[in-house]
């Protein structure tokens, strides 16, 4: 217990450290070199250093209350999210490489930890990597990127929570940009191959398979992808290695099982989405829509979500997202773990305001109202109000 405690101090001790780095730098403008007395300006240091550098990172405290029809209501928790790391170029920016630590990084779609040790993934918050990656460009039209890395894939929450950081490889290709006159402008394809899980000596791991074409045409911005998922029900006498990782995960798998097995072995989701900016009386507003299908199942396989955001909403930010996703129109353990919870069928509606309160603080304010329908896993129809106030700090 003793060797354990230790361990803990002197990571959250490293973890310190680090904060207090990149906050002198975010504050004076200077590396932890030069705050020491050794060089120049930050950008001489950053162009000398063949791995010049910049720190990065967020904190953020919420407090997040729930109330339930059925179980009763929740108590109000209080959550921390905690994510620090740096990033940095290599060979005359031809390459880069990342990396960040964050709290409760063994959930792949949550980097919260509650105060008091109420998480339900039993992780206890501890830091863990969350993104540890390099990039490459081969042609200046062309960027590869390997490790465990921030989503590049545009998408709803509902499919992608905001929080995943998949591990694999990725290409990203803008063959043409386009200007002011063009109709048709910044075209750009996006293809990654991920590991969903490692199963050791066993083969056919479960993996994901990705293709997204965007572009603009004229004011509108669109998206068609593909999202593929692949030896879902893979292991030995059907063990599913989705559910072997954190409770959270396995809470949001099991919303997808039928008999301890997936319905299915794979899912080929086809997303298209679409937003358009316009202002009324100088006054911007951005509507954006989504629908995904998964080609595979014959039932609970389509979600749509519609949007709304409003820039300039009382001295902040506001938007508003109604949306209804089937059971299976996405990969549960991957999606969307506020709204909805990424369990199930649900439906639903969010409104959030932000608004700075500080130099890099802003406060944000979000309800949601949804209901939940699980009907495989037999606790019927679930109605929920959520309510979450949360204090952000980025350096």
């Amino acid at each position: 217990m003793h060797t354990s405690v230790t361990g803990l101090t002197r990571l959250l001790s490293g973890a310190a450290l680090l904060l207090t780095c990149g906050l002198s730098w975010a504050d004076t403008g200077t590396t932890p070199v030069q705050a020491a007395g050794g060089g120049a300006a930050a950008e001489e240091y950053v162009k000398k250093s063949d791995l010049g550098f910049q720190w990065t990172g967020d904190a953020r405290l919420r407090l997040d209350t729930r109330d339930r029809t059925t179980g009763g209501p929740a108590d109000p928790r209080f959550r921390v999210r905690l994510r620090a790391g740096a990033k940095g170029s290599f060979a005359d920016g031809k390459g880069g490489w990342g990396f960040q630590l964050a709290t409760n990084a063994a959930d792949p779609v949550s980097r919260n930890t509650t105060l008091g040790g109420g998480d339900v993934n039993g992780t206890g918050g501890m830091l863990g990597i969350d993104l540890a990656y390099m990039t490459f460009k081969p042609h200046a039209d062309v960027e590869l990127r390997l490790g465990k890395m921030q989503n590049p894939f545009v998408a709803s929450t509902a499919i992608f929570d905001g929080d995943l950081t998949p591990e694999g490889a990725a290409v990203i290709w803008s063959p043409f940009k386009g200007g002011d006159g063009d109709l048709i402008k910044k075209v750009q394809f996006k293809g990654g191959l991920y590991a969903v899980r490692e199963l050791g000596g066993f083969t056919g791991d479960p993996y994901s398979a990705m293709a997204q074409l965007t572009a603009d045409l004229g004011p509108v911005s669109t998206g068609l992808s593909l999202f593929y998922f692949g030896g879902l029900n893979a292991g030995v006498n059907g063990a599913l290695p989705i559910r072997a990782g954190t409770a959270a995960t396995m809470l949001q798998a099991a919303n997808q099982l039928v008999g301890n097995r997936f319905l299915s072995d794979n899912m080929a989701i086809v997303t298209g989405r679409a937003s358009y900016p316009f202002s009324i009386q100088d006054f911007p507003i951005t509507v954006h829509g989504e629908a995904a299908y998964n080609t595979i199942e014959n039932s609970q396989n389509f979600l749509w979500e519609l949007g709304l955001t409003l820039p300039k909403l009382f001295s902040g930010k506001g938007a508003l997202v109604v949306r209804d996703s089937g059971q299976f129109s996405s990969f549960s353990p991957w999606s969307d773990s506020d709204l909805g919870e990424g369990t199930g069928y649900h439906a639903g509606v969010l409104a959030t305001w932000t608004r700075p309160v500080l130099k890099n603080v802003d406060f944000t304010a979000s309800y949601y109202h949804y209901d939940r329908f699980q009907p495989f896993s037999g606790t019927g129809r679930r109605t929920t109000h959520r309510l979450q106030l949360d204090l952000s700090a980025k350096f």
